[in-house]
Formats: structure tokens, sequence, C-alpha cells
């Protein structure tokens, strides 16, 4: 017997692992491209050690590969998203700026 309301967590490290393979970039390229070095994205990867300054990797990420810093930092409620890319996967839709704007009736 399973727990219908199980959902699995993702990592920090998983979700950088998830980035940088879309991305098509090996850790070194992924490392060099934010600006610290391969053992220490390496780590982070892993989850040996915790990123410092998340919301700055994140946003650092957004411009290298248009991820959602949101996506990133796992800080969207309910289901989880399949990908970085908001998952089309049966994970929720990724939101537009369009969807935030105040309708007038």
């Amino acid at each position: 017997m399973h727990d219908s309301g199980f959902a699995p967590e993702w990592t920090m490290g998983d979700r950088l692992r998830k980035i940088r393979r879309r991305a098509k970039m090996t850790q070194a390229q992924f490392a060099g491209a934010l600006g610290v070095a391969d053992d220490t994205y390496g780590a982070w990867e892993s989850d040996r050690n915790k990123v410092t300054d998340v919301v700055a990797v994140a946003k650092r990420i957004k411009v290298l590969t248009g991820t959602p810093v949101w996506w990133t930092l796992d800080t969207q409620e309910g289901p989880r998203p399949a990908g970085p890319d908001g998952g089309s996967e049966g994970g929720p839709r990724q939101i537009r700026t369009d969807d935030l704007r105040i309708k007038s009736p």
C-alpha cells in the first residue's frame, strides 16, 4: 500500500544537476559559467556542501539558462513540476506574467 499524498523532494543538488544536464554542460563548464570552482560546484551538486548564497546562484542560473529563480529555489507550492521549464508531464504549468495582471470587469 502506498501513500497517494507522497511527493518526492528534490534537493538543491538534484535541481542543479537537472538544470546543468538540460543545458548540456559538464560540471566544470557549469561551474565556470557560474563563477565558482569546479570542486565547489561538485560539492553542491552532490549535496556535500550547501550553496551559501542560493538567491544569487539562482539569479545567475536564470541568466545562464533561463530557468526561473522560483524553480531553482523550489519555492512554488503544490505539486512539483517535472523540470526547470515548468514541466508538461502532469506538473503545473509555468506562471506567465499575464496571469498575474488584475483583470478589469
